[in-house]
């Protein structure tokens, strides 16, 4: 008699379905749970290469007792003051010597480090990569409301959006975007974008005010992060109760912010609560937004919108002793928009609908995510052990998209009389669920001369997406026939699935060794990624999909780096790096299947093949006193570039034809970047940034529409010496990008370059009480960001609604406790 799970699986909730019904994941669940196996039977083995620190039980204290009087004094080999000599100089060294793992960020130091270039704590300046990092004192000041602000001032990294429904899309780091940047939080992917026929389902699953830090990778890290970082890497870490509590005393703390976006006239209300007990931590936030149609420089108004946003993260911390810390993370977010998109209406002119069928169209689309977190994290850089550092976590995590729409919308052809008669409603969901583990462990040990910092670790996950699409639609305005209903919308024949729900398998294991030689630091690299999807097909999608039948696909990739650091002295620091990519293809690229009768179809493409890249950076950086400078070249290059739905087949029966995504040949990005901070005195400083990229299809000779132009970033600062308030006056140049002029478009509309200037400061008024103030587009400048217009032709009658915002004021006030 065979067994089944089936009636009890069907009632429990989803994380314990995820784990309790599914028996092929069993081999997945002993991985994710070794770590802590690991961590609790590891044994102490001495290195012959490493010095033996001794423990405190180890070490013979003086006598205390009157005894001491009546003996004799110690007799030594070699004289008191050479040993105490030696000593002194082993106390000096070590004093000296900082261990990596156990700094964070200090807030009076000079320097600024990085964990996502190398996973290992780092001085930005003696990273072998670009990497931006954005702290929470920068978030603040800046008044941050969404991932647009966050990258404002950051030429080389910028974001995409659609202001007529949906808001933030994607980022976009050197000219590559979508699903080739991966985005995590805490060391955990956030969900792929989707992008398919109008469904425009961006990444916007993050607030801001849950942050302490973001990291931007610039280029490929596919070494470190697999998959889907070909582009680059945006890493967010959230805050933790350590980062508002002392380390003596001060054992609750309590803040209130509240903030006002110009932008969309919306408020914010923020109340982070956090407190110690023992070896207890915890840590709660709530944010609450409200908000309206972000306002755009144009004399034509935007698609009214409501938007509300609630945003909890919630974290338990205990420390078990100084090298033993557990957490638990809870985090959800739930955002909703309800917009009344007048720009896909006709015009209405007596009784005559002019250019479309569709009289109204409301929406209402939502986004959520769930995400839960068990970490682990040994630290004790003097350990014996054969690691000094372990971290380790399993998560959970659901997102979810949905987009509501109710049309109503007339059948007779444009132009004509009559009056409207058709209810469309549609309902639409992509959710994606992953359950995964990651295992990472450091080794510090010496060989001669050379210094090693190894780490090395896996990462395995599993994620099950599915995309549904139902609706209906009912006749109104026919005695007779009022009311009556079909699932017949368009050309489909609701429930719908444009792809079969996808198990995306991913593994991978890495290697990393940073090799310090005097004033060289040598960093080689290698990972090994598998990867697999496997399409689990119903009779909806069968039913959509027709003949079509989904393929497994299945990839391994070996992604290589290496990377150079030499200091040329104090001040200045020489890097290179080289390092290799790749990106498996989405379910969506490999395994859609959509069809228009009688007008066009989408079809699979089981061979398609994952990305990959080559890409080569050089700079300096200099730290001189009044004088703070980066300067970066790189020559990246991609080859079986994806090209969604680039490929048009002639079909009988279809006006079209059929469209398919294929790989494309060679893709080559190469540009220049720079960023300095100039020190005038007396609080005053001047700061600059640049960027400068060039892409193109080798194939076509053609110029990539993914390339963000000429940027240049100026400022004027001042920050009062007893850092009771500061200003920031900051001026951005962007210039006229280069556009492909391409069949499918062959008018393309072209941004003029424009010049905006901002006036930021912050001001505190006591220990417990600061304010932010913020003016923006102070010149009321009139433009597009590229993003946004990208595949917009010069006709296009909505391009005013892309225009960005003009003068606005923003603030923000924090009272603490």
């Amino acid at each position: 008699m065979k067994f089944s799970f089936d009636p009890y699986c069907s009632r429990i909730s989803p994380i314990l379905k995820l784990i309790a019904c599914q028996p092929r994941n069993i081999w997945l669940y002993v991985l994710l749970f070794s770590p802590f196996l690991i961590s609790s039977t590891a044994r102490a083995i001495p290195l012959e290469e490493t010095q033996h620190i001794p423990q405190l039980q180890e070490i013979d204290f003086p006598e205390t007792s009157a005894e001491l009087l009546t003996q004799d004094l110690p007799t030594f080999e070699e004289s008191p003051e050479e040993e105490i000599e030696e000593e002194t100089e082993e106390e000096e060294e070590e004093e000296q010597e900082t261990n990596p793992s156990e700094i964070f960020i200090d807030p009076e130091a000079d320097l600024i480090f990085t964990i996502t270039g190398t996973r290992t704590l780092r001085p930005l300046r003696q990273s072998p990569a670009t990497i931006t990092v954005i702290e929470f004192d920068e978030i603040e000041t800046n008044l941050v409301q969404d991932l647009d602000d966050l990258i404002r001032y950051e030429p080389g990294v910028s974001t995409s959006g659609d202001p007529r429904r949906y808001g933030f899309q994607d980022f976009n780091i050197r000219g590559i975007d979508g699903n080739r940047v991966l985005i995590q939080v805490d060391g955990v992917r956030l969900p792929e974008s989707f992008d398919f026929g109008s469904t425009q389902l961006g990444r916007d699953y993050i607030d801001p005010e849950t942050l302490k830090r973001v990291e931007i990778i610039r280029g490929p890290a596919s070494t470190l992060y697999g998959s889907d970082s070909i582009g680059g890497v945006v890493s967010f870490f959230t805050k933790d109760p350590a980062d508002f509590l002392e380390e003596e005393g001060d054992d609750a703390a309590v803040s209130v912010k509240l903030a006002y976006d110009g932008v969309d006239h919306g408020f914010a209300e923020t109340v982070t609560a956090s407190g110690r007990l023992g070896q207890l931590e915890g840590l709660l936030i709530y944010t609450r937004r409200d908000g309206y149609e972000a306002q755009i420089n144009s004399d034509r108004a935007p698609n009214p919108q409501t938007s509300e946003t609630n945003s909890w993260l919630a974290k338990l911390v205990y420390n078990a002793n100084e090298f033993h810390t557990f957490k638990l993370t809870g985090e959800f977010l739930y955002r909703e928009l309800e917009t009344d998109v007048l720009s896909s209406q006709g015009v209405l002119f007596f009784g005559r609908n002019f250019g479309r069928r569709t009289d109204s169209l409301l929406s209402r689309d939502k986004v959520t995510r769930d995400r839960y977190t068990l970490s682990y994290e040994f630290n004790n850089p003097d350990s014996t052990n054969f690691f000094q550092i372990l971290r380790t976590q399993i998560y959970y995590q659901d997102a979810q998209s949905t987009e509501q729409s109710t049309e109503i919308r007339r059948s007779t052809p444009p132009f004509a009389t009559g009056r409207a008669n058709r209810l469309r409603f549609r309902d639409s969901r992509f959710q994606n669920s992953t359950f995964g583990g990651d295992l990472q462990l450091e080794s510090n040990f010496n060989t001669g001369d050379l210094t090693h910092r190894l780490i090395y670790g896996f990462e395995i996950s599993n994620t099950r997406t599915s995309r549904l699409r139902n609706g209906f639609q009912e006749t109104i305005g026919f005695p007779g026939r009022i009311g009556s209903r079909t699932n017949r919308v368009g050309p489909d024949a609701f429930p719908v699935k444009d792809i079969a729900d996808t198990d995306n398998f991913r593994f991978g294991i890495y290697l990393q060794d940073e090799i310090k030689w005097g004033n060289l630091t040598l960093i080689p690299g290698i990972r090994y990624d598998a990867y697999r999807l496997s399409p689990d097909p119903d009779p909806i999608f069968e039913s959509s999909a027709g003949a079509f039948q989904p393929s497994e696909f299945s990839d391994s990739a070996i992604s290589p780096r290496i990377g150079l650091v030499y200091d040329v002295n104090e001040e200045l620091t020489v890097y290179a790096q080289y390092a290799r990519g790749f990106r498996a293809p989405t379910a969506e690229d490999i395994n859609p299947a959509f069809t228009n009768p009688g007008l066009y179809r989408v079809i699979p493409n089981p061979d398609l093949q994952a990305e990959s890249s080559n890409s080569f950076e050089v700079g300096v950086r200099g730290d001189y006193s009044g004088v703070d400078f980066s300067v970066s070249g790189y020559y990246n290059t991609y080859n079986n570039f994806i090209d969604t739905f680039g490929r048009t087949i002639p079909t009988p029966g279809l006006a079209v034809g059929s469209f398919q995504t294929v790989n494309r040949g060679n893709v080559r990005i190469y540009g220049v970047e720079g960023k300095a901070e100039v020190d005038l005195g007396s609080g005053f400083s001047i700061l600059a940034s640049t960027s400068y990229t060039v892409g193109d299809d080798l194939d076509s000779d053609i110029p990539l529409s993914s390339i963000d132009p000429f940027t240049l970033v100026t400022g004027l600062r001042y920050r009062d010496p007893e850092e009771i308030w500061g200003i920031d006056l900051i001026g951005t140049y962007a210039g006229r990008p280069r556009l492909p002029v391409t069949t499918d478009l062959p008018n393309p509309f072209v941004p003029d370059s424009y010049f905006t200037l901002d006036l930021i400061g912050y001001y505190k008024v006591s220990s417990n009480v600061s304010l932010n103030v913020g003016v923006f587009n102070l010149l009321n400048q009139k433009y597009w960001r590229r993003g946004d217009v990208r595949g917009l032709a010069e006709d296009n009658r909505d391009l005013d609604l892309f225009v960005q915002p003009g003068i606005s004021v923003s603030a923000g006030i924090k009272f603490s406790f």
